[in-house]
């Protein structure tokens, strides 16, 4: 797996803490606690390296601690400055682009083009999910990783588990700035493909969403930060004889197409704890580490989703409400 980790500076003084990139020089950022400074940090890393990109000019490989330390240009900014090792969200979300063939449908890189607005939609869902993910890095303790994308769900909000009707701000007991903190979101989906008036106003909602969302917030009293939401299978598996808002399990050979890309998201997040959501998520998971529990998906049962993520809180020393 190619390194997607950059070396960063972190400093701190009495008003907080400042963060740069050798690698990336004018890549700053700050934040009032460390944890902060590295959040923002991957932002700014991802902001630039999608600025590079866009400019079509080279992403300079990640350099090691060593070849850092022993460059003489760079001793005046690392005096005093913490080496922080920081992910590069823009990386794992360009690899996504590579989909496996077959009905699968690639949120971030792919047009929906019976159901998204316009050509933009991939384009905006990629600037979702890379908000998403920098937001919680160096901060997440939870990953919920379920079996994959729904029609109603990441198809259109581009983030696992999410409906664009919660990033619309549409669910009762769930904020949008709780899933983008810095961003104010606009629907991708043209609310056609069902008559409902309620889906054209609000936007497509998501059983598994609502559930989830709410579980983790008003149950659990999890920040929202302090947990991320994946799927093992990153791309849509839809029925090709229902057309793109169907939903299907995914075929071995997807599953299996999807490894390397369930290795590369967890390595965004060493040290949070892995939660499987469904029986996929869970061969898949621990064919990459420990696994802290498994929990049944809120799309068949919700009593088995929320009983089970109970018990998973409790040996993990959450309180439950």
């Amino acid at each position: 797996m190619e390194n997607m980790n950059y070396i960063a500076f972190v400093h701190s003084d009495d008003a907080g803490y400042g963060i740069s990139f050798p690698d990336f020089p004018g890549c700053i950022s700050v934040g009032t606690t460390k944890e902060d400074a590295i959040s923002h940090g991957a932002e700014a890393l991802a902001l630039h390296i999608e600025g590079l990109v866009e400019d079509g000019l080279p992403i300079p490989c990640p350099r090691s601690a060593n070849d850092i330390k022993a460059d003489p240009d760079l001793k005046e900014c690392s005096n005093g400055a913490d080496l922080e090792l920081v992910p590069s969200v823009a990386h794992f979300v360009n690899s996504l682009a590579d989909t496996p063939d077959g009905p699968l449908f690639n949120p971030w890189f792919q047009q929906d083009e019976l159901n998204d607005q316009g050509p933009e939609a991939p384009t905006v869902r990629r600037q979702y999910l890379t908000h998403y993910l920098t937001a919680r890095v160096g901060r997440a303790k939870y990953l919920l990783i379920a079996e994959a994308p729904s029609c109603r769900g990441a198809h259109f909000s581009g983030i696992a588990m999410t409906s664009e009707r919660i990033l619309l701000g549409h669910l009762r007991g769930v904020r949008s700035t709780d899933v983008l903190p810095y961003l104010e979101p606009t629907r991708t989906s043209s609310g056609q493909a069902f008559q409902a008036k309620i889906v054209r106003r609000l936007g497509y909602a998501e059983r598994t969403a609502t559930i989830a969302w709410r579980f983790l917030l008003s149950n659990l009293h999890l920040d929202p930060l302090d947990f991320v939401l994946w799927n093992a299978v990153p791309w849509h598996p839809y029925d090709i004889n229902k057309g793109m808002l169907s939903n299907r399990t995914p075929k071995q050979s997807e599953q299996d197409a999807s490894r390397d890309h369930l290795t590369r998201f967890l390595a965004l997040y060493p040290n949070a704890r892995r939660i499987a959501v469904g029986r996929i998520s869970k061969k898949l998971l621990e064919g990459c580490g420990d696994v802290a529990g498994c929990v049944g998906h809120p799309a068949s049962r919700s009593g088995d989703f929320k009983a089970d993520l109970t018990r998973v809180a409790h040996t993990l020393g959450l309180s439950v409400q």
